[in-house]
C-alpha cells in the first residue's frame, strides 16, 4: 500500500508520507525504501504533528525549500476552508 503523495511542486520530486507512526530513526531507511520503488522520488519527507499542528521533516533532518512548497500545497489542498 502507497503511504504517501507524490509531489513535484518545487521543482525536486518530493515523497511526503502521510500517515505518520513512523519514528524518526526510521525515517533514512523508509527513505531509502520509497527511492528503491520509485525511481523518480527525489527525497522523502514525514508528515508530523508537533503541538497539535502540522510539521514536515526530512528524512535527512534538513531544510528542503521544494518539499516545503509540495507541503504547503498538500495541506491547501486537505483544508481548503483554511485556505
Amino acid at each position: 500500500m502507497k503511504t504517501f503523495v507524490y509531489s513535484a511542486a518545487g521543482g525536486n520530486s518530493t515523497a511526503i508520507n502521510f500517515l505518520g507512526g513512523y519514528f524518526p530513526e526510521d525515517y533514512k531507511r523508509i527513505n531509502g525504501e520509497i527511492q528503491k520503488k520509485y525511481k523518480q522520488v527525489e527525497q522523502v519527507a514525514f508528515f508530523e504533528k508537533k503541538d497539535g499542528l502540522p510539521k514536515l521533516q526530512m528524512a535527512g533532518g534538513e531544510f528542503c525549500g521544494n518539499a516545503t512548497r509540495s507541503f504547503a500545497c498538500l495541506l491547501k489542498d486537505l483544508n481548503p476552508e483554511k485556505s
